[in-house]
C-alpha cells in the first residue's frame, strides 16, 4: 500500500510508528555498546518511511536516527575531540538523506512509468488497457452493490477525410482536442479512454439511462461546437449502454456498446444511441 497520496494523519501515523521503531533500535544500540553496529537497522524503518510516506516523512526519520545515535555516543563514548560525535552525526544524516532523496526519486520514476503505461501517450487519456481493466473491476463491484453503470463507444465521423486532406499533424490535433473536450465535459468518476485511431469510450459508474443520455448528449454537442470552431468536417456517432444488472462476462458491454455504435455509423452518422439493459419490460 502505498500511502504518499493518502492524507495527512495516515502519514502521521507511519511517522509515529517510524519514530517508535527508531527508538526501539537506539535503545538496543546503547545496551549492546560501540563494539557492535546497528547502522543498517536504522535505515529499515527510514527506507520504509520514505517509500510509503514520501520524501519528507524519510527525512525526518533520518533526522530522528541521527539525532539518536548522537545521544547514545555522547553518553557510552569517549571521543578525542567533543566536536566528533557532532560530526558524525551530521555525516550520518547526510548518508541517511541521500539513501532517502534516491529512494524518492526511484519511487516517483516507478509511478511516471506506470501512468504512462495506463495512459494514450498522444491524447492523455487512458489507453484501451486500462478501460479494459476497469470494467472488469467495475462489473465486480456493481454485482455487490447492484448500482447502474453505462458505457459509451464512440467513433469520429470524417476523420480519415482530415487526414488525408490537412495531414497526420491536423489529425492528431482533432485527437487531442477531442480527449481534451471529453475530459472537461464529463465527470471526475467518469473514464475517458482512446482505445485506437478515431475510437474513444466512456466509462460512467453510478450512471442511469437517463443520466446517461443527458450526459452523452452534452458532450456530443460540445464536441460538434469544437470541431466547428476549429473549422474541422469532424462530426461524432455514439453507441451507449446503460446496465442496471451487470453481465456475467464484461466483454459482453464492449460488444453491446459497440454494436449500437455500428447502428449509428450504419443510419447516416452524426447521432446517439442509447439502451438500457437489465430494466423490467
Amino acid at each position: 500500500m502505498n500511502l504518499r497520496q493518502s492524507g495527512t494523519p495516515m502519514k502521521l501515523l507511519l511517522l509515529l510508528a517510524g519514530i517508535i521503531v527508531v527508538g526501539g533500535v537506539a535503545f538496543l544500540d546503547y545496551l549492546t555498546g560501540p563494539e557492535i553496529s546497528f547502522s543498517v537497522f536504522y535505515l529499515i524503518p527510514i527506507m520504509l518511511g520514505g517509500w510509503y510516506g514520501g520524501r519528507n516523512v524519510g527525512l525526518i526519520l533520518a533526522f530522528a536516527s541521527a539525532f539518536d545515535w548522537l545521544l547514545i555516543e555522547v553518553s557510552a563514548s569517549t571521543f578525542s575531540h567533543p566536536a566528533i560525535p557532532y560530526w558524525n552525526a551530521g555525516m550520518r544524516w547526510v548518508l541517511y538523506s541521500i539513501v532517502i532523496i534516491a529512494l524518492s526519486r526511484l519511487e516517483e520514476s516507478v509511478e511516471r512509468e506506470t501512468k504512462l503505461a495506463r495512459m494514450d501517450s498522444l491524447t492523455g487519456a487512458a489507453n484501451g488497457r486500462t478501460f479494459h481493466e476497469t470494467i472488469e473491476h467495475e462489473v465486480k463491484r456493481a454485482t455487490r452493490t447492484g448500482h447502474p453503470f453505462s458505457v459509451a463507444y464512440m467513433d469520429l465521423d470524417n476523420f480519415k477525410v482530415v487526414n488525408d486532406q490537412k495531414g497526420h499533424l491536423v489529425g492528431d490535433e482533432v485527437l487531442r482536442t477531442v480527449a481534451e473536450t471529453m475530459k472537461r465535459n464529463m465527470r471526475a468518476t467518469d473514464l475517458v479512454a482512446r482505445l485506437g485511431g478515431d475510437e474513444f469510450a466512456v466509462f460512467q459508474p453510478e450512471t442511469n439511462g437517463e443520466g446517461a443520455v443527458a450526459s452523452l448528449s452534452k458532450l456530443r454537442d460540445a464536441l460538434l461546437s469544437a470541431m466547428k470552431k476549429k473549422g474541422w468536417p469532424v462530426t461524432v456517432s455514439i453507441g451507449a449502454v446503460t446496465f442496471l444488472t451487470p453481465p456475467n462476462d464484461p466483454t459482453e458491454l464492449i460488444r453491446q456498446a459497440d454494436a449500437l455504435l455500428y447502428e449509428v455509423k450504419g443510419s447516416g452518422k452524426n447521432n446517439l444511441k442509447h439502451k438500457v439493459v437489465g430494466q423490467e419490460e
